[in-house]
């Protein structure tokens, strides 16, 4: 099973699909993907997630648990409590040195997950996307 680019394929295989993410690499990595779009979208999913004729191969307990996870509000909370109540600022952390950090997007995500854990390579991609 994938969902690639809002798009559910069930019987695709790992060619298939990297074809498709190669395909669209230069047009994603060339935008930005703000905060708060993120959590706009998180927000319709969860909404979308109530009703069973959406994703019904997805089960109730794993629909509630992914409505907790992906809450807007339990995003920002989980963003803020590691990395702090402004997590993108530059920082200068020692005044008496030049040094600055900052937590900035760097490349492309890829998590290899394992095939019991339903819900983890979805919600590895939420939290990628909500660290940026």
């Amino acid at each position: 099973m994938y969902f690639i680019y809002g798009k559910y394929y069930p019987s695709f295989n790992p060619e298939q699909s990297l074809n498709i993410l190669t395909d669209m690499l230069p047009i994603t990595l060339g935008q930005p993907l703000p905060l708060d779009a993120l959590l706009a979208c998180a927000e319709r999913f969860i909404t979308r997630l109530e009703e069973r004729s959406f994703l019904p191969q997805v089960d109730e307990i794993l629909r509630k648990e992914i409505r907790q996870l992906c809450h807007p509000q339990a995003l920002r909370f989980k963003l803020e409590h590691e990395l702090g109540n402004d997590p993108f600022s530059l920082r200068r952390f020692h005044l008496s040195q030049p040094q600055f950090e900052s937590w900035r997007p760097l490349g492309v995500v890829l998590h290899i997950t394992p095939a019991n854990a339903t819900l983890l390579p979805f919600l590895a991609i939420i939290e990628s996307f909500v660290s940026r």
